[in-house]
């Protein structure tokens, strides 16, 4: 966002949008991730991710990050009026790409080394500790999402032979990787009834 104060007339003007433009389009409303766009123009910031992790922190808890840190453009990057133009100066080239900081580095990230980076720029806004909760957050969700994943194959998975034998009469499955033993002669099951120091003639 930015302003653009001039003390000149301009010989060409932006023509302002008339009316909102929307019609039946609800990209925005469908692209948040949370739902925090809870009918049109209207946001509730308790779930929005960009409120939660760039405005003031809130004692209630955060929602679902979706993998964000810091900001969160999807509604944005939905909407097909404010896709952003090409440009040809470098003065508005990004400063750093955040994709290429990995989560290892953002936690092994010191103050000095955030403030000397970053200092400059609407991160130091958030602060690196938040930012690093936020990292922490994320990584712990996906470790759910995953274990969530795991269980519900499990409990989707048909059963086997081996499961029905022992859901029924109790007796442990046989290892697939247990090799059959060898046939052995039939007089294998008799004792024997030698004694231990006696040689057979």
């Amino acid at each position: 966002l930015g302003e653009l104060v001039l003390t000149l007339p301009s010989d060409q003007y932006d023509a302002p949008f008339a009316g909102a433009r929307c019609g039946r389009c609800r990209n925005c409303l469908d692209s948040c991730p949370t739902g925090a766009i809870v009918a049109p123009k209207v946001i509730d910031t308790n779930r929005c991710i960009s409120c939660r992790t760039i405005e003031k922190e809130s004692d209630s808890a955060l929602p679902d990050l979706d993998g964000w840190i810091f900001g969160c453009d999807r509604c944005q990057a939905a909407v097909p009026t404010t896709k952003s133009p090409m440009h040809r100066s470098p003065h508005f080239d990004p400063l750093f790409d955040p994709l290429t900081i990995s989560d290892r580095e953002w936690l092994a990230m010191s103050e000095e080394e955030f403030l000397l980076r970053f200092g400059n720029t609407p991160l130091a806004r958030s602060g690196l500790r938040r930012i690093q909760q936020n990292v922490r957050i994320n990584q712990e969700r996906t470790k759910s999402r995953a274990r969530h994943w795991a269980e519900r194959q499990t409990a989707n998975r048909p059963e086997t032979s081996p499961d029905i034998v022992r859901r029924l009469f109790g007796k442990p499955s046989v290892r697939k990787d247990r090799k059959p033993e060898p046939d052995r002669p039939a007089h294998r099951h008799r004792p024997d009834l030698r004694h231990k120091g006696s040689r057979s003639s």
